[in-house]
């Protein structure tokens, strides 16, 4: 596949998107979690936003499984990343969500959580 063809996917649109978000401790949360709400409504997933802590919320996606009886399964991940400055010597723009020439979307968060959350 090519990578043209690639960045018309729109489970990689989805992750370029979220990835551009810059969630470094503290940092645009709110934007986050309003990609996660619209992907749920996208899915027909309920979403509930919870808020133990002021300015850190928890946002949870809900879906019946196929058999009540069964029992049922958690998925964990995190919005938050390591803070990045352009001086650590990135190639690309950490929030960039670009894709490099190996087709390979870079950016803060494409391995630890957000390509976890987006899947």
């Amino acid at each position: 596949m090519k990578c043209e063809q690639y960045a018309c996917r729109p489970e990689v649109r989805l992750l370029q998107d979220y990835v551009g978000i810059n969630t470094s401790p503290g940092r645009n949360l709110r934007s986050a979690v309003d990609l996660l709400k619209r992907l749920g409504d996208t899915q027909n997933i309920k979403v509930t936003v919870y808020e133990a802590k002021p300015n850190y919320p928890v946002v949870i996606f809900k879906w019946p499984g196929l058999d009540p009886k069964l029992r049922s399964i958690l998925l964990l991940s995190h919005m938050d990343v390591v803070p990045a400055c352009y001086e650590d010597g990135w190639t690309y723009p950490p929030f960039s969500g670009e894709i490099n020439d190996q087709c390979e979307i870079v950016g803060r968060g494409t391995q630890d959580m957000k390509s976890i959350t987006i899947q």
